[in-house]
């Protein structure tokens, strides 16, 4: 199969994937919004306990204002553990469809006698579908987090200091504009990673199964070197992906300390 189709397959899939669970990712978009209630009040009501309560000489209204801030953490709480609960109600059917599908996939391709036993098929069951789980689960949770705690932020900011929105909104702006160009390179060097830990699994399978020839024919060294290759080559692909995660770091940055700095100064 090309890439190309790949692709289609793969877009086809989260499609259905969204499609089906509809209802529950409407409910995780609305506990993510009470899950963002104290990102949206702490500056305004911080404010307001210093202004109305204690620099004017009432620390109990300033008190006050402090415990409605702590009462929105308990709701941003609950907040948050429904919405892990929505979530997994969306991840882990995803989840098992992966399973599914590696499972009856080797098996439709066990019976073929006259093709190569698909001896990666245990590790596509068991590691790359729960890197994809976890992946799936990470972008959903980063994406809706992202997405309500920023707009909530940035309606906090409006609302106690709308000047400062020209110094904060375009790092944050930049910052996700460096996020979005690099998740086709994540994903292909994701993609690499996994394929080049499958060609492991081939290649120490077919090995362990014909070590007794290998010993009798003294190719001990043949085979370590294509051992090694492979090794390699899933280190490499590894780097690969570490590099673009710490790659990635850089809209933290972008986002999260440029727009502090740009107010201080």
């Amino acid at each position: 199969m090309n890439p190309t189709r790949e692709r289609q397959g793969a877009m086809a899939l989260l499609a259905s994937s969204v499609r089906g669970r509809r209802r529950q990712l409407t409910g995780l978009a609305a506990w993510s919004v009470v899950q963002a209630l104290p990102a949206y009040l702490s500056g305004y009501v911080v404010a307001q306990a210093i202004d109305d309560g204690f620099l004017a000489g009432r620390p109990g209204r300033g008190l006050v204002w402090l415990g409605l801030l702590g009462a929105s953490l308990l709701v941003g709480a609950w907040g948050t553990r429904q919405t892990y609960e929505r979530l997994a109600a969306v991840v882990e059917p995803f989840r098992d469809h992966l399973v599914v599908i590696a499972v009856n996939g080797a098996l439709r391709r066990s019976p073929d006698l006259a093709a190569p036993a698909d001896t990666a098929a245990v590790a596509r069951v068991t590691q790359h579908v729960e890197i994809v789980r976890e992946a799936y689960a990470s972008v959903l949770m980063v994406v809706q987090g992202f997405l309500v705690t920023v707009v909530s932020a940035l309606l906090g900011l409006f609302t106690l200091a709308p000047v400062t929105l020209v110094l904060v909104l375009p790092p944050v702006l930049v910052g996700l504009a460096v996020f979005v160009l690099a998740l086709r390179p994540m994903a292909v060097r994701q993609r690499a990673s996994i394929l080049a830990d499958e060609r492991i699994a081939e290649t120490a399978t077919t090995m362990v199964r014909g070590l007794r020839d290998v010993v009798a024919c003294g190719a001990e060294e043949a085979v370590r070197a294509t051992v090694a290759e492979q090794i390699d080559a899933q280190a490499r692909a590894t780097r690969a992906v570490a590099t673009v995660t710490a790659f990635r770091s850089i809209t933290v940055v972008l986002g999260g300390w440029v727009p502090v700095v740009l107010i201080l100064v």
